[in-house]
């Protein structure tokens, strides 16, 4: 099932609200939702925003094989589970024009994705969907949870027409733990406590006219 709403692509004030649920006969099911706007607070100014929530249960995802499993699956064990999948992401973007030919603009984006393991089973024969309960022991996969946040700053400076100076400082943080469970979108608000790295970037181009 699927819904859409949005605003007048002429208005000041744009914006875009799409949900998505789907489901299977294997219990699995799909959640989204994906919001985003764009406007101008004034003339000089450019904004937008993107976020996006996403719950999937993936009900047959393959974990290994392992040996020592039934002769119906010629002596191997071929293993799956259930996994609980939660994303959540938010893009902001903003341009700001000091002057035509000096403007700014930034970005920014932190992410959220947990994944969590449960109900573990074996292939009962090949080419079949039926499963038995399974022990995997230590070769259980561990839950997950990923923090990542990304942005960039750019100042442009065209000094002369056709000659450009780019002023870039970006960051890129990010980290894995193991989760309390599904994660919130506090995960996002966490990433900005993540480790990562800085770089700043410098580019000038100049235009020799040829005449």
């Amino acid at each position: 099932m699927d819904l859409a709403l949005r605003s007048r692509r002429a208005a000041s004030t744009a914006w875009d609200l799409e949900a998505t649920f789907a489901g299977n006969e294997l219990d699995g099911k799909v959640f989204e939702t994906e919001w985003s706007t764009r406007f101008r607070p004034a003339v000089q100014w450019e904004v937008s925003v993107e976020a996006r929530y996403r719950r999937e249960t993936v009900p047959r995802q393959f974990v290994g094989k392992f040996s020592g499993g039934p002769p119906a699956t010629f002596d191997t064990s071929y293993v799956f589970a259930f996994i609980e999948r939660s994303e959540w992401a938010l893009q902001l973007r903003a341009a700001y024009a000091i002057k035509p030919e000096l403007t700014v603009e930034a970005y920014l984006e932190p992410f959220a994705s947990s994944g969590l393991w449960h109900d573990f089973g074996e292939l009962v024969s090949a080419r079949s969907l039926n499963l038995q309960p399974y022990d995997p022991g230590p070769a259980t996969p561990e839950n997950f949870e990923v923090q990542s946040l990304r942005s960039n700053l750019v100042i442009r400076w065209e000094w002369r027409p056709g000659s450009t100076l780019f002023v870039v400082w970006q960051q890129d943080r990010g980290r894995d733990i193991l989760p309390d469970g599904n994660v919130g979108p506090g995960g996002m608000l966490r990433a900005f406590g993540s480790p990562g790295d800085h770089f700043l970037t410098i580019k000038a181009s100049y235009w020799i006219p040829m005449r």
